[in-house]
């Protein structure tokens, strides 16, 4: 295995149906993919999923593509996976209704929700905008800033992962952090 991420073998086994390496893959990339998904649920959803269920639907979606990424996709798998877990969110929140995250109130609760959670809430989602800008405008700097960020890879194991050099890496991932600055500050 290269660090978080499965190798090849372990993809192609898992989606010709193999448990074992269904259930390996299940566990390196379950905990990577939680850290994505927490949080991002709305309160007046999240009574009624669970990040959890988010994230094992996301990997069950993405089994079903595994035989499309080749030898040297692994990388790009794993931002594929958290597309789709982004996706998966996007549809669940869209499912049980938008709420006005001005004055949120949790059923539990009479009050309303912090300031600052509404302001995280709107950081998140200009963060996630400008990762989708970044992914359509540049794929191979977003696949150097997810393997950064999410998985909190090193620029050594990034630049092994994608087949370039250490420095190469160290600035892809630059490049994709000043355009996810330039268009985050935009939207804020």
């Amino acid at each position: 295995m290269s660090g978080f991420l499965p190798e090849s073998t372990v993809l192609k086994a898992a989606a010709a149906g193999d448990a074992a390496a269904r259930e390996e893959l299940w566990l390196l990339l379950y905990p990577c993919l939680l850290r994505i998904a927490h949080g991002k649920l709305p309160p007046h959803v999240r009574r009624l999923e669970e990040t959890e269920d988010v994230v094992q639907m996301a990997v069950m979606r993405a089994l079903s593509k595994v035989p499309e990424f080749s030898d040297k996709e692994v990388p790009q798998f794993f931002a594929y996976l958290r597309t789709i877990v982004i996706n998966v969110l996007r549809t669940e929140i869209g499912r049980h209704g938008r709420r006005r995250s001005v004055a949120l109130v949790d059923a539990t609760s009479d009050e309303a929700t912090p300031p600052e959670v509404l302001e995280d809430a709107e950081v998140d989602r200009a963060y996630e905008e400008a990762l989708v800008a970044l992914r359509d405008e540049n794929p191979r700097l977003y696949v150097a800033q997810v393997l950064r960020t999410d998985l909190g890879l090193g620029h050594a194991e990034i630049a092994r992962l994608l087949g370039k050099g250490t420095d190469a890496a160290r600035r892809d991932v630059a490049r994709a952090r000043t355009f996810l600055a330039a268009c985050t500050e935009r939207k804020l």
